[in-house]
């Protein structure tokens, strides 16, 4: 008796441009970094990539990284800004990967459309199909990462240590003890005067 099932739908091709989850999109995002080491550096650091979806051979740049905004904690995504402008200097014929952050009811529907119970992040790769128009959106509207010390190390410029010193200056004051004795500007105590000749108290 044949069985009656129903054909799982192929995945669409965009599926292979896209990387779902918070760990694939860190992994690819540091791959695209280390490739952007300069070789002088590159003999001292481990350059070798872990497989990202059994593909190593070939690392396609980033368009933008989409965060939903959820209830995790900002310090999950605080690496990202750095991350991304490194991963950007991978490649000098893109144009700078996009950080965009979306609205607390996207992460919802994304969960729903991927069926997953939380997406974290989604990055977009270059050559995706159907992407142009979002990506020729995304370019024109969303800045790219800067980050100002980044930019300053890349100049490979000596920069002198400047340090600004604040003179400041306290008067002493004569400060009054209870038991009548009174502390001069040296640090020594003095007591109360006394009169020592008893005629004159008389």
């Amino acid at each position: 008796m044949p069985e009656s099932r129903l054909a799982s739908p192929s995945p669409p091709d965009l599926l292979a441009f896209l990387t779902i989850g918070f760990n694939s999109t860190t992994r690819q995002l540091e791959a695209l970094a280390r490739k952007s080491v300069p070789r002088a550096l590159a003999s001292h650091l481990h350059t070798s990539q872990p497989a990202l979806n059994g593909q190593s051979q070939l690392l396609q740049n980033f368009v933008a990284i989409f965060v939903p905004r959820s209830s995790q904690p900002s310090i999950l995504y605080a690496h990202l800004p750095l991350l991304i402008a490194t991963a950007s200097l991978a490649s000098s014929f893109s144009p700078p990967i996009r950080l965009v952050t979306l609205p607390k009811v996207a992460d919802a529907r994304l969960s729903a459309a991927l069926a997953l119970p939380r997406v974290g992040l989604i990055g977009l790769m270059e050559g995706a199909p159907h992407s142009a128009a979002l990506s020729d959106y995304v370019r024109e509207h969303v800045s790219k990462v800067e980050v100002p010390w980044l930019n300053e190390a890349k100049a490979g410029k000596y920069l002198p240590l400047k340090v600004k010193a604040v003179q400041m200056m306290t008067p002493l004051i004569q400060k009054e003890a209870v038991n009548g004795k009174r502390e001069t500007p040296d640090g020594h105590s003095e007591g109360p005067e006394v009169n020592k000749n008893p005629r004159s108290a008389k």
